[in-house]
Order: structure tokens, then C-alpha cells, then sequence
């Protein structure tokens, strides 16, 4: 855990890049383990070079709807599918998407992703790019969640709730940022917002934790910030106590 003047910022050479970026920035909305797109991308590189494409009969997407059929190879063929570059092929993954498959549905949306992604860079002849975070995002803006601690280790009252909800609404628009979730948890207020990439998220926490304690200092400098994953109470003492910095690293 480390102060929010302080924080140091991953995604600033990003922000760099985006900055005169003219082409499309492809972000997932939903939340997707981490594990699991670094395996995706390992797997999409190993087939990246094959060219791929329909008919049906080559790629068994058949095999997608068959309950029986091995997941490892539905993997690669949503992967195929994906690189293909080919609208069918989408509409394929995308009804399968739609099916909402037990142990398949995350890595669905990453092969629908990419798809989308190859296939508007044909259309539209612009770059692309495609970023991931366990939390997701969209719009060019990516999704934290984001921890304040009570100053004195005591239980939010009703007032200090009602500053903190007040204060971060109030800073939304300055960042062109959107509050998707906020709640109070004993000393803890837990917030799920959206911050366009280009907008620093330790910017925006220093500034509403200084207009905060404006009421009355009760709010701790201290934070956890992250866009991994949405994290427990358990898990958020857990990382207060071993000072941990869980700030996601692109």
C-alpha cells in the first residue's frame, strides 16, 4: 500500500502513446482473470502466422456445440476463428459468446475481442489496439477498484459516508470519470469507477482524499488501488498489513 502522492503510475507510457493515438483502443468490459488472457495471448501468438479462414469444414466449428468435444480444442478453434478476419467467423464466436459457456464464456469474449479488433483494422485501415485488465473497461477507460481507510481504524459514520459518496461524485467530472459502485464496509469504503486511460487514477484519489479530510482529516492518505480484480474485505487487510502495492502492471 502506498501513498497516492506517491503511487507509481504503470500506464503512463501508454498514456504517452494514446495521446496522439488516431486509431481504435479495444477494451473488454467484462471482468477477466488475468491468468487466463495471459494464456489466451500465449496460445493467439502460437497461431497468429497460420492464415485461417472458412469454409466450415476446415475449422469444425461444429465442435463448438458438440458438449463432448475436448475445451483445449474448442480454445484453438474460437483462436482460429478469431483470426480469421472473417465476419462469419465472428458471428460464430459470437453466438457462442451468447451461450455463456460454464468453463469457455471468458476465453469466448477474448477470441470475440480479438476478432472485432482484426477485423476493423481491415475495414477501417486504422491501427489497432487491444488492452486487458482483469477489470476491464470501455470507452478508452478502464475500471479500479479503489479502497479508503478511516484515519483511526473506526467504522464510517453516516456523515464521513455521505462526505466520501459526495466528494467522489463531485470529482467525477474533472476526470471524465464514471462511479459504477460505492459502499461501506466498517472503516472501509470500497469504489468501482471507470477513468479514461489518459486521466491518471493517483491524480484523481489525491485530489478527492484532500477534499475529503477538508470535513474533518478522517479519511487515511493511504489507499489500495488496482484493476486486477475486485478484492474482499479479508483480502484488503490482508494487503494493508503487508504493505503491499497491488497497483496493476501492464
Amino acid at each position: 500500500m502506498e501513498e497516492t502522492g506517491a503511487l507509481t503510475d504503470p500506464l503512463e507510457d501508454l498514456r504517452k502513446l494514446l495521446v496522439d493515438f488516431k486509431g481504435e483502443v479495444n477494451i473488454i468490459n467484462e471482468r477477466i482473470d488475468v491468468d487466463l488472457q495471459v494464456k489466451y495471448f500465449d496460445l493467439s501468438q502460437k497461431y497468429r502466422n497460420k492464415k485461417l479462414s472458412l469454409p466450415e469444414g476446415e475449422l469444425n466449428v461444429e465442435l463448438l456445440d458438440d458438449e463432448s468435444a475436448d475445451e483445449e480444442i474448442k480454445k484453438i478453434l474460437l483462436i482460429q476463428l478469431a483470426h480469421s478476419k472473417d465476419v462469419k467467423s465472428f458471428r460464430i464466436i459470437e453466438k457462442f459468446v451468447s451461450q455463456k459457456h460454464p468453463v469457455l464464456y471468458q476465453w469466448s469474449l477474448m477470441a470475440l475481442q480479438e476478432a472485432q479488433m482484426y477485423i476493423q483494422s481491415d475495414l477501417l485501415e486504422q491501427p489497432q489496439i487491444f488492452l486487458c485488465t482483469g477489470l476491464g473497461g470501455r470507452d478508452r477507460k478502464l475500471r479500479y477498484f479503489i479502497a479508503f481507510f478511516n484515519r483511526e481504524g473506526l467504522d464510517f459514520t453516516d456523515w464521513q459516508q455521505k462526505t466520501i459518496k459526495n466528494e467522489v461524485e463531485l470529482g467525477l467530472p474533472v476526470y471524465d470519470a464514471e462511479l459504477e459502485d460505492i459502499q461501506f464496509e466498517r472503516f472501509l469504503a470500497k469504489i468501482i469507477l471507470l477513468i479514461p486511460i489518459v486521466s491518471p487514477i493517483h491524480h484523481f484519489m489525491r485530489d478527492v482524499i484532500n477534499k475529503i479530510n477538508i470535513f474533518g482529516n478522517f479519511v487515511d492518505e493511504n489507499c489500495i488501488v488496482t484493476n486486477v480484480r475486485i478484492l474482499s474485505f479479508d483480502e484488503i487487510l490482508q494487503v494493508a498489513n503487508k504493505k503491499e502495492d497491488i497497483t496493476d502492471k501492464l
